[in-house]
């Protein structure tokens, strides 16, 4: 529930610059006990409620509508949480979403980057592998990656079953993987709801 959380909070962004970045609860951390887990879950839905809209899809993608908090036109993405048994715990997961240029792909993490740093990410999918820098956003919590990689998600990305993603953060690497199963679909959800926003 953490990660989808954060992936639907890096869904709400941009934000204006005096917005104060959403978080979790008190005491909800990774290794809290099962009561304090459930009280956190419980927390985090209500607040996912009040302010988004989550539709699941195949391949456990959700489509989420998101309320912008500047009062502009809706943020709708598509998103999938990173696969935890195969993923560093910082990596929260993948979204797609709509942008003025098309499709914006945000790789969302737990922790907090520098605001000005550039971070590398690796992307590999089968035997394609490609480099790209990387872009902080307002919160700190999510990189958007060029558009390049809205290339590859409209492209290769829609066969292969999944993806695998190093982040050059610091001091040590974030690396995990990403099920791609069920993203064809997805997309056309995606471009289906951007045309209605």
């Amino acid at each position: 529930m953490y990660r989808i959380f954060f992936l639907i909070v890096a869904i709400g962004l941009p934000r204006s610059a005096s917005a104060e970045p959403m978080r979790l609860p008190q005491g909800c951390v990774p290794g809290a006990g099962p009561e304090q887990r459930q009280r956190c879950d419980d927390v985090v839905s209500r607040q996912l409620n009040s302010s988004s809209q989550s539709t699941p899809l195949d391949g456990g993608w959700r489509l989420v509508k998101t309320r912008d908090p500047n009062g502009d036109a809706n943020i709708v993405a598509v998103m999938r949480t990173a696969d935890t048994s195969r993923s560093d715990l910082n990596l929260a997961g993948l979204s797609l979403r709509c942008s003025g240029n098309g499709t914006e792909v945000v790789l969302t993490l737990l922790e907090q980057q520098p605001r000005a740093s550039h971070p590398m990410v690796t992307l590999t999918v089968g035997s394609d592998r490609v480099q790209l820098e990387a872009s902080v956003n307002q919160s700190a919590e999510s990189l958007v990656l060029p558009q390049a990689a809205s290339a590859l998600a409209a492209g290769p990305w829609l066969t292969a079953p999944e993806l695998t993603v190093e982040i050059a953060t610091t001091p040590v690497p974030t690396r995990g993987t990403i099920p791609l199963t069920g993203l064809a679909n997805s997309m056309r959800a995606l471009r289906s709801s951007c045309a209605l926003r």
